[in-house]
């Protein structure tokens, strides 16, 4: 396969699968990355390098040069103008640059919530906007609407404890990366996932604390407990130490604490393939990677 892809984002949890995965399937990949030491030493010499950064439109343009498509899958920061900055700014760069060198498919992630009830939350507010960004754009486009992943529980873990935020009682079909990386391909491949908004949802519906539960039972069967602390504490800890971080994951738990999981996966099922894998057998996949077993 001659189509090249750059990856924007290569270096993140749910952007490496997503390189790996295009790899593996005969595309050529270009990762754009403000570090390329660093891109390397994570990745692998069986990928292209650039050096680059969203916010020079000059580096995108020369980056996107011999690219058939983008995948653009990034965190903007822990304030309001970083999320603006890096991933808004960052996309209508990039979306300036693509039509410069005629690319043929931009994929964006987003997530699978009401964004217009959601907009008091500024992550949600950047998504809509870069969504209606790329809609309007006159480029083929293919918007990923993503439920939570598996992968964040292992950052709930700290000090041999678990610990979830708030009370979280709202349902989650979570997914696994490795799903939804083989969706993107897929979707790289079909001229019928071109201009479509495909909504990816898990085979299990949970609640934080219990994908945590099931995840610490194959993983970590030492911890016992899953305790719970308040967002107001997060909140308070993150002000009084100055800590941007914390003070932001409080609000990003408000956020799922106050909104609920949205939309429906029919469409991206059949046409890309559904997300089939559970807690348990992710969770399996983790020990069986890291050796363990």
């Amino acid at each position: 396969m001659n189509k090249k892809i750059l990856v924007i984002g290569a270096t993140g949890k749910l952007g490496e699968p997503v390189a790996r995965q295009l790899l593996k399937d005969g595309f050529k990949v270009k990762v754009f990355s403000r570090n390329v030491n660093k891109a390397k030493e994570q990745l692998d010499d069986r990928f292209e390098y650039v050096r680059g950064d969203v916010s020079d439109s000059a580096t995108i343009n020369t980056a996107l040069e011999d690219c058939w498509g983008i995948h653009f899958s990034l965190r903007g920061g822990f304030t309001t103008e970083e999320l603006n900055r890096v991933e808004y700014q960052g996309l209508v760069n990039t979306i300036n640059a693509a039509k410069k060198n005629d690319v043929r498919r931009f994929v964006f992630l987003s997530i699978a919530v009401d964004l217009e009830k959601a907009r008091w939350f500024p992550m949600a507010d950047v998504k809509l906007k870069s969504e209606n960004a790329l809609m309007n754009s006159g480029i083929p486009y293919t918007i990923f609407s993503a439920t939570s992943f598996y992968e964040n529980f292992p950052q709930m873990i700290r000090s041999g404890k678990a610990s979830t935020i708030g009370k979280q009682p709202n349902l989650w079909r979570f997914v696994s990366a490795d799903d939804f990386a083989k969706m993107v391909s897929k979707s790289f491949q079909l001229d019928q996932a071109a201009n479509k908004k495909f909504y990816v949802l898990g085979p299990e519906a949970l609640t934080i604390k219990e994908g945590l539960s099931k995840y610490l039972k194959i993983v970590h069967p030492e911890i016992k407990k899953v305790s719970s602390v308040s967002i107001g504490m997060i909140a308070f800890i993150g002000t009084v130490t100055f800590n941007r971080e914390l003070k932001y994951l409080a609000e990003l738990m408000r956020f799922f604490e106050r909104e609920k999981e949205y939309g429906d996966s029919k469409e991206t099922d059949e046409l890309l393939g559904a997300a089939r894998t559970t807690i348990e057998q992710w969770a399996k996949n983790q020990i069986d990677n890291s050796g363990l077993n």
